[in-house]
């Protein structure tokens, strides 16, 4: 699987578009997801009227519209005699496999539950634009994808079928796609606190807020969740789930602190103001350990901040 390729310059001085390759596909991807309005050409997409079964010179939709980009005439005109195959016109040598559909003037078929889940969109009219590739068997050899010229949509048995795009599959792809550790989509993108989002995944989330997004899951999400998750005062997450050597740690940073779990200490969150004095320590691997406690205020010591450790504590001093 390819990695991230590069992010390119603002191309139409509205979006930064992002390149992303996989098994030699390429998403052009927005960093947001716009909605269809009159400027978008795809706004006006519908079916070709009494497509052809053949090409005729001179007579194709391709000679009366404008080809919209990434596409050739000879794409349209092959699109345009896919369309007349889908509506049982199709001529010898032509044909549309069984619950697939083709969108002019793309020449690629969107099928099944993934059909269903673009046309739910808008198609063409969604932010997804138009097929770039026909329905693909992943690796697992069980889920199915489809490429669009904005993103793809990802199905899979037991989570259905959902787009993931822009940062969300950044994320999603420096976390091992369907097969790491996040597994499959299992929602589309939901709105979250201060204007951020998130979407769920078989084994976690990714949340996205300020042109960042970032994986969470497990026991560090279940102690983030009990902070209020990004509504509390730890804010959004900051970096992925990262690995720790002692005890086989993992931690995630957040706005306002981080989560440090292992398999001897459990799952702590630790506010910004002790976690500052515990990095320049050594933070786990140094002469305090892991967390055991969650930052804490002390009892009767007031703007007094502490934190317990495998083997002493750290008291900060913060007037309120």
């Amino acid at each position: 699987m390819a990695a991230l390729r590069r992010d390119l310059s603002n191309q139409a001085g509205t979006f930064a578009n992002v390149v992303f390759e996989r098994e030699n596909e390429v998403v052009i991807s927005m960093p947001t997801s716009p909605t269809p309005s009159n400027d978008n050409p795809a706004s006006t997409v519908k079916a070709t009227d009494n497509p052809n079964a053949t090409v005729v010179p001179g007579k194709m939709r391709s000679d009366r519209e404008q080809i919209p980009g990434g596409f050739s005439k000879l794409d349209a005109d092959k699109a345009e005699t896919m369309e007349a195959a889908g509506a049982g016109n199709g001529a010898a040598g032509v044909f549309v496999t069984p619950g697939c559909q083709v969108y002019w003037p793309a020449p690629y078929e969107v099928c099944g539950a993934i059909k269903d889940k673009y046309n739910s969109l808008g198609g063409p009219n969604s932010f997804l634009l138009w097929p770039t590739t026909n329905e693909l068997t992943n690796p697992d050899n069980v889920g199915k994808r489809s490429v669009f010229q904005n993103g793809p949509i990802y199905w899979a048995p037991r989570s259905g079928a959902h787009p993931v795009v822009n940062h969300f599959f950044a994320a999603w792809q420096r976390n091992g796609w369907e097969a790491g550790w996040l597994g499959y989509p299992t929602t589309d993108e939901i709105p979250a606190a201060e204007g951020g989002r998130r979407q769920e995944f078989n084994h976690g989330a990714i949340y996205w807020h300020f042109n960042e997004a970032y994986a969470v899951g497990g026991a560090i999400r279940d102690k983030w969740n009990q902070h209020g998750a990004e509504g509390g005062h730890l804010g959004y997450p900051s970096s992925d789930e990262l690995p720790l050597a002692k005890y086989n740690g993992r931690f995630n940073n957040f706005d306002g602190g981080a989560i440090y779990w292992s398999t001897v200490t459990d799952a702590h969150s630790v506010d910004l103001v002790i976690a500052t004095v515990w990095r320049s320590r050594g933070s786990e691997a140094g002469q305090h350990g892991y967390p055991v406690t969650d930052t804490y205020a002390e009892p009767g010591g007031q703007g007094w901040l502490a934190q317990d450790f495998e083997v002493d504590r750290i008291a900060f001093y913060r007037p309120f």
